[in-house]
Order: C-alpha cells, then structure tokens, then sequence
C-alpha cells in the first residue's frame, strides 16, 4: 500500500481521525472524483437544490422521498473506495473549517473486497456526522466505473447501496476507532415534519435532491391561524437527555433527533447541571440558532 501522509485531528472529544496533508495525494484525489463529475474540483456539482417555493407544486407531480439529515450541520461528502492508492477515504466537499487550506480528506481504517482494488472504485454519497461519530449513508453515485446517479433511478440505487455495504465492506467499529456506519433514513413524502432539517429525494435517475429547512410552506391551506400557534408552541418544546462531558446535551422530540443542543446561558447551564443529577432526560425549551444554521439552542428548563 502506497503511504499516506497524514496528521491527527481532532473532531470531538474522544474521537480523532487521520487527515491527508499531502498536497499531491489531495489533489490526486479530487481530480479522480472530478473525472466522474463529482468531488469539490467539479464546479458543475452539488448534492441539494434549495427548495423555493415555486418547486413545492412540483412535489405533487412524480415520487418523492424524504430523510431527516443529522442534527449538528453536518453536509454530505463522499465515501470512496480508491484503488490507485488502496485507501478508504471520506472527501469533504466543501470546508467544514475555517482554518483548513482545502475540504478535508479522512483517512478511513475500513477494508474491502480485495477484488475491488483492481476495478474503478466505488464512490457513495455520505454524511459524516461528528456529535454522533457516524457515517451516515445516503447513495451510490459510482460503482466500479459506471455512472450510477446519473444512469439508475433512486430505488435501485438505494438497493445497489445496501448491496454494496453487505458485499464490498468489511465493518469493524474498533478498527474504525469508533467510527459507526448506518443507512439513511427511508421515508415516504407524507411523513415530513415541519421541523428539522430535511432531504426530498427524486425517484428519477440524475436528479438533485431538494434540502427542506423547516417551515409551514407544505403545511394545509386550512390549517387556522390558531392550531398553527399551537403547532409552532409543541415545535419549541424538546427532550434534552444529558451526555457524557459537560453541557453535553442531546435533543429529541418523539422519534426525531435534532442533535446536540447549543448552551449560551450560564443560569441555563446551571439549571440543567442540577436537574440532571437526579433525571437525565427533562423537557426543555429551544429555538433555531441563529449562528449554527439547523442547530438548536436550550433556552429555558421545563
């Protein structure tokens, strides 16, 4: 295996991940995602179109999916396979930090059908969210030097993905140092919520997905004024369930994640300090961060 320079770093807390810094294997890289049209060299790509509200008619036309997409900002990169250096990387598409010279590439332990080093690659659409150490798995863009996203339509890529992980990856989480991988969450138009943050996915082949931002853009035309406010009082409410360091809060409401919660008051912190000594899980009160965009701030305890 050809050698690849990298450094630590660290994302969170306990969780740490070997970044490529040689200018040359980065380049190397992105022009590779760029031969397929992809990676953050290719101007002509992005993984979502904002949803304007000319498009929301379009939804009532073709099939449609939705996934709520992880709580803490995260985007969507790329997880690839890549045989001229045999390594496993996820390829940021745009910088996640401000300081970083370029996307970042991680340098993934996971291994592979040793088969797969003598073909193309393989590239998948993914999420790596860092509040819960995971690669969230969202779609097969390139399979063995053919052009899936463009060329097959979501639910078969959905099935060549699942078929994909089973036969082509070997997942262990310690070798990984933690790192988990699981498959997006699958649901029809119908369930999308009002809040969140969320991805409308086409049924047809090499069409971008939509990013919904919570709003009552899809709500009924007769919904009351009155029933909207008390919708909109239920969406402040949450359930913050007390992590492992401190101000370290994550929050649900029902079955939804919304990641973990942004503390900015130190009466708040206090506040939940001492409720979670004796209830780790207690209902509190949030409203969309105004610096952290689909972030959640507590901003009083039930």
């Amino acid at each position: 295996m050809n050698r690849m320079e990298t450094r630590m770093i660290t994302l969170t807390q306990g969780f740490r991940l070997p970044s490529l810094f040689n200018e040359e294997q980065v380049s190397e890289i992105y022009s590779w995602l760029s031969t397929w049209k992809l990676g953050p060299r290719d101007t002509s790509w992005r993984f979502h179109n904002s949803l304007q509200d000319g498009d929301v008619q379009t939804l009532t036309k073709g099939k449609y999916y939705v996934s709520p997409r992880p709580g803490d900002s995260s985007k969507s990169g790329y997880l690839c396979i890549y045989p001229p250096l045999k390594c496993v990387v996820y390829v940021e598409h745009s910088k996640s930090h401000a300081k970083a010279r370029w996307p970042r590439i991680y340098l993934l332990r996971i291994r592979v059908d040793p088969h797969i080093w003598s073909s193309a690659g393989i590239v998948y659409a993914a999420t790596m969210s860092i509040t819960e150490k995971t690669l969230v798995m969202e779609d097969l863009l390139m399979y063995k030097g053919e052009q899936i996203w463009s060329g097959h339509d979501f639910s078969r890529r959905w099935t060549s993905l699942q078929k994909s992980l089973q036969e082509d990856l070997f997942l262990d989480e310690d070798l990984q140092g933690g790192l988990q991988l699981r498959l997006r969450d699958i649901r029809p138009l119908k369930d999308i919520q009002k809040i969140g943050v969320w991805d409308i996915l086409p049924e047809e082949a090499g069409k971008r997905r939509y990013l919904w931002i919570g709003a009552d853009r899809l709500a009924p035309a007769s919904e009351s004024k009155k029933e909207k406010e008390q919708e909109k009082e239920q969406d402040n409410l949450a359930t913050a369930t007390k992590g492992a360091f401190p101000d370290q809060y994550f929050l649900t409401r029902g079955d939804t994640k919304l990641g973990m919660a942004i503390i900015q008051n130190n009466e708040i912190s206090k506040d939940l300090r001492i409720k979670s000594k004796t209830q780790p899980s207690m209902k509190v009160q949030i409203q969309s961060s105004n610096e952290f965009e689909g972030s959640w701030e507590i901003i009083s305890v039930m």
